[in-house]
């Protein structure tokens, strides 16, 4: 009795564990990988990681970082099958921006968007006599004119001057037709061109671009 029990169960086992030998697990499915980003996205995001030159307010250290903050998006993207049309979107808009500020005389802008234009085409010299007057532009001097006095006959302008390159005051007093405000860059940099009206400004020539601009009186 016992024996036969035993046999019975043995075979009772055998027969579950064939049943389960011939059942196959079914396949589990991979996700799809997601999609590449568009050229929307990477456009966008190229964008905003030089910004400012859109909203305005550039400082000299906003300028030191766009290279950088550009390269690393550039970088990020460069193996995208969209990154070309991409970067040759953020191409377009930095040679539309470009002459629309140098026409408005931010020259801020006009350096920062040549320089980013400079990381997406190393090898260009396009803007390079731009960005030199760019850089002619950021760089002149500060002008305050403080007084008037008339010695013999000779009207004299006192004026002070602040370098931006060195942040430097000094301060002069010029007579008209006289150069003055020597930099270890440019030189000689101004030239007190006349005094307008009844001393209510002076007309002054900045001399690297050869371009006067009027500087009001002092203040009563």
């Amino acid at each position: 009795m016992h024996k036969v029990f035993a046999y019975t169960l043995l075979c009772m086992l055998m027969l579950v564990l064939f049943v389960g030998c011939g059942e196959e697990e079914p396949e589990v499915e991979e996700p799809p990988p997601p999609p590449p980003p568009s050229a929307n996205e990477i456009h966008q995001n190229l964008r905003s990681s030089i910004g400012i030159l859109w909203r305005g307010g550039l400082t000299q250290e906003d300028l030191d970082q766009i290279p950088q903050q550009l390269s690393q998006v550039v970088g990020q993207y460069q193996h995208e099958i969209n990154a070309p049309e991409a970067i040759g979107r953020l191409e377009r808009d930095l040679t539309e921006l470009i002459p629309q500020a140098r026409d408005a005389e931010r020259w801020g802008v006009v350096k920062g968007a040549i320089v980013a234009y400079n990381v997406l085409n190393p090898n260009s010299d396009r803007y390079n006599r731009l960005e030199e007057r760019a850089d002619m532009y950021r760089e002149r001097p500060q002008v305050e004119v403080t007084g008037f006095m008339d010695v013999d006959g000779v009207l004299y302008t006192f004026m002070r001057v602040r370098d931006p390159l060195s942040n430097r005051v000094e301060s002069y007093r010029v007579r008209e037709g006289e150069e003055f405000h020597e930099t270890e860059k440019y030189g000689i940099t101004l030239r007190l061109l006349r005094v307008i009206g009844n001393q209510r400004a002076v007309e002054i020539e900045y001399i690297p671009v050869q371009e006067p601009w009027e500087v009001p009186g002092p203040r009563n």
